[in-house]
């Protein structure tokens, strides 16, 4: 029989077809990316997903990686609406282990888009079931990154940072701001992030790290000025 979930809340199924790509081998490391079969069954009927082949299944997080209830990235053969939040081949489940509550990763989210904050990432409760085995309650979200009905950002020279503390000097691309010696990152451009950054990149890049560094000198000023 079906392992149990919630009766009103959507089910993700995640099949692994190929025995040596199990969930165990996924999560013995975060880079392993297995083969996945993905279906989606809406309650309401309206965002129901009939079984996509060829999907993949893979970890992702940092210090969540390192928690019991694995946090993990999909991503289906083709770009695909997830419970109504737009069309997209990427999308991530958050644990929430760390979060009793299971609430606050999505309180943030709901509050940021309920104040305008551009490119929020929408967000959904889902029961998760990986070869029918029940793995809990995840928060799927969309994927932070630069592509249609995302970050659909149009200057050549728009970028994605990231603040990163524990692990951004593991990024290709990554600075410290000499006033407090926070860590930021590059994470994604419209024009790419190669090695090396294209011209329009390196741009926008520069010009990130100039206004954060600006910032973060005025936050910790003792008399800032604001006009600058």
């Amino acid at each position: 029989a079906p392992a149990p979930v919630s009766n009103n809340l959507p089910t993700l199924d995640i099949t692994l077809p190929d025995p040596a790509q199990s969930l165990s081998w996924v999560q013995s490391n975060k880079d392993n990316k297995a083969l996945a079969t993905l279906s989606l069954s809406d309650p309401s009927g309206t965002y129901s997903i009939a079984p996509q082949v060829g999907g993949e299944l893979k970890g992702r997080g940092n210090f969540t990686w390192t928690l019991e209830k694995k946090p993990y990235q999909i991503k289906f053969p083709a770009t695909t609406d997830v419970l109504g939040m737009g069309a997209a081949k990427t999308w991530i489940l958050l644990a929430n282990h760390a979060d009793a509550s299971l609430m606050r990763n999505k309180v943030a989210l709901d509050f940021a888009e309920a104040i305008g904050l551009p490119y929020t990432p929408a967000s959904r409760w889902v029961d998760v079931r990986i070869n029918g085995a029940y793995q809990g309650n995840y928060l799927i979200t969309e994927k932070v990154e630069v592509k249609k009905n995302r970050a659909d950002l149009s200057h050549p020279q728009a970028i994605l940072a990231e603040l990163d503390n524990n692990y951004g000097v593991e990024e290709d691309y990554y600075f410290r701001s000499p006033t407090t010696n926070t860590v930021f990152t590059l994470k994604d451009a419209k024009s790419g992030v190669d090695n090396p950054l294209s011209l329009d990149t390196k741009a926008g890049w520069d010009d990130m790290k100039a206004s954060l560094n600006a910032l973060d000198a005025a936050l910790h000023a003792t008399n800032p000025d604001w006009a600058v």
